[in-house]
């Protein structure tokens, strides 16, 4: 572990950072909405009920007990899945773009068992698509065999299939979250927290898209969990156990998402503020012994499976340098002229130079002040949206159009607008609770788990400045958010509640005075 002093002192340094960089990105955000000014109402009835719930709540902390925030978690989270279940089966579409090259090629698999089959069912554009882009050689190899072993089973793979384990994933990761909040926050926290996650309106829209950004949610939350039962646990057999699979864990996540490596950064950092050296060594020696070790399997599993040779890799792939060039341009997302300049640009090594080459050319067109409007400009496509683009996939070809959630749900949709003002205003709300957690780690000096939450959410923050940015990629992370935002929220209901207990205890004071 770090010196005390030394510590608390990266850790102020560390949130002041962050308070002025996303504090000024937030601003930014809030002000995005100034054409729908029912995005601030929305935002401010929310805050105000929440704050109202919030102060009710650990005035009767008293009477709560770890029993009963099981059952009021087990209600809600019942009512969830149910509203899942008919969202994912309403929202049902015909996947395009990258989910749709991936789910064809897992069906063809998933139909026939044989990977030299699987672009059998695929367009012209998608041939090749595994050697370009080696990134989703995850997501293939579990859609791949999800689909297998349900056509062995059903004799077909209906789209409800790959949609129920999507529901899974993101139900996992509510659980875990819960659990999570259990074990760093007091009972009246853990049931706000609770309503927040039941009331996020992604957790239902995200149902119907089945792709990484909501498939690798889990393994953002479960090995957060592992870490902090592991530093917790007396017995030494299960902590390194425990912190085994939390490094496992991490790889899984990150062949998904490869952003969800900030989960094995932000653990090695957070573990030498925290932890005295040799202690420290030996968790993150079993953290990486997990992580490195699912890494070869991995590496050997799609060797084994040969989808793709090492000549056609070498030909056929992009490079990182691809996402970083394209991160440069316009605001940051996805752009088809990039994509066919890097294809273009010949073999890998012939790719990377070109990215480079291109990567300095861009820089030194925009300058300082270039970039830094193009990064103001990449933030808030990013993260001025509250409902992390969803729309624009689930619009894209729906199985059941014209039905209540595509009214909702849909840009053409009757009531979107409603959809919109709340989702948004939800976001402003969150973002806003989190500036609150961030600014008291600017006063408070203690290193804690929050402070390894937030370095996640600024770690992200940060790596979507400097890769192809979109706000679907930010969404594996709001189990994160939503814990940090309830941490901002128990900080200003305990003020609150202290302001009115100070109150009456000074009108009581008073009465009994007048009374001598």
């Amino acid at each position: 572990m770090i010196d005390n002093k030394i510590n608390r002192g990266l850790n102020r340094a560390f949130h002041i950072l962050f308070f002025i960089t996303f504090g000024w990105v937030f601003l930014n955000v809030v002000g995005s909405y100034t054409a729908h000014t029912f995005v601030y109402i929305t935002g401010g009835v929310l805050l105000a009920l929440a704050t109202a719930g919030m102060v009710i709540l650990m005035k009767k902390e008293d009477c709560l007990t770890f029993k009963k925030v099981n059952i009021i978690f087990a209600i809600f989270f019942g009512v969830m899945i149910i509203g899942q279940l008919y969202m994912g089966y309403s929202l049902q579409y015909n996947p395009g773009t990258d989910l749709g090259s991936l789910h064809a090629m897992a069906k063809s698999f998933g139909e026939t068992g044989d990977f030299h089959a699987i672009y059998n069912n695929t367009d012209k554009v998608s041939q090749g698509y595994l050697a370009r882009y080696n990134n989703n050689f995850g997501i293939f190899i579990l859609l791949g065999y999800f689909y297998r072993f349900v056509y062995l089973i059903f004799g077909r793979i209906p789209l409800m299939a790959p949609i129920l384990l999507n529901i899974l994933a993101i139900d996992v990761a509510v659980l875990f979250t819960f659990l999570i909040a259990k074990k760093i926050f007091k009972k009246p926290a853990v049931i706000a927290l609770t309503v927040l996650m039941f009331i996020f309106v992604p957790f239902y829209t995200y149902t119907a898209y089945f792709y990484t950004d909501s498939l690798s949610i889990p393994f953002a939350v479960i090995p957060i969990y592992l870490f902090l039962c592991a530093v917790k646990s007396q017995k030494r057999v299960v902590k390194y156990i425990q912190l085994f699979f939390c490094g496992a864990l991490i790889l899984i996540g990150y062949e998904l998402k490869g952003s969800l490596l900030i989960l094995l950064l932000g653990t090695i950092i957070y573990t030498f503020l925290t932890i005295p050296i040799k202690r420290a060594l030996a968790i993150l020696l079993a953290v990486v012994a997990g992580f490195g070790s699912f890494y070869m399997v991995f590496n050997l599993s799609v060797k084994a499976m040969s989808f793709t040779s090492e000549e056609e890799l070498y030909e056929q792939q992009y490079p990182l340098t691809h996402w970083i060039m394209m991160g440069l341009n316009g605001n940051g997302g996805f752009n088809q002229k990039d994509s066919t300049f890097t294809r273009k640009s010949g073999n890998y090594d012939e790719k990377k130079a070109a990215n480079i080459a291109e990567i300095k050319n861009r820089l030194s067109e925009m300058g300082v002040t270039g970039l830094y409007d193009h990064l103001m400009e990449k933030s808030l496509y990013t993260w001025a949206d509250g409902n992390y683009y969803i729309e624009h996939h689930l619009e894209d070809d729906p199985i059941y159009p014209d039905n209540l959630p595509h009214k909702f749900f849909l840009k053409s949709g009757q009531y979107y607008n409603w959809y919109y003002l709340y989702s948004n205003g939800f976001h402003i709300f969150m973002l806003l609770l989190i500036m609150v957690s961030i600014l008291a780690g600017c006063i408070k000096s203690k290193v804690d788990i929050m402070t390894l939450l937030k370095g996640l959410i600024f770690a992200v923050f940060i790596f979507f400045l400097i890769w192809e940015a979109r706000s679907r990629y930010i969404f594996n992370l709001t189990p994160i958010y939503l814990l940090v935002a309830t941490d901002g929220l128990t900080i200003i209901g305990t003020f609150i509640k202290k302001f009115i207990d100070n109150k009456k205890l000074k009108a009581k004071t008073t009465k009994a005075q007048r009374q001598q």
